[in-house]
């Protein structure tokens, strides 16, 4: 994987590729106050399995994955990511 670049948003850290795409699950975590990202993540995706189609996925060397979103399917995530959150549906996350 490329470089990254590296944001840091309070007390967490978002990275970025070098054409701006940004880490979800980094973002995530950042907004959502510290709960679960790769939980809330994998909840969205299962949920809108055609917002994977504009995400780019990176396998880490322990099988696990992260996605990468450019800046507009990155603005389609955070209704969703709303939703998730209003719906009160991830309070155990």
């Amino acid at each position: 994987m490329e470089d990254l670049f590296n944001l840091e948003l309070n007390d967490d850290t978002v990275r970025f590729t070098p054409d701006g795409r940004i880490l979800i699950t980094d973002a995530i975590h950042a907004l959502a106050g510290g709960r679960d990202a790769k939980r809330v993540w994998q909840k969205i995706a299962a949920q809108n399995p055609d917002i994977l189609e504009d995400c780019e996925r990176h396998d880490l060397e322990d099988d696990d994955a992260v996605f990468f979103a450019d800046m507009e399917t990155w603005d389609r995530i955070v209704p969703l990511l709303a939703e998730q959150f209003m719906n009160g549906s991830n309070r155990s996350m």
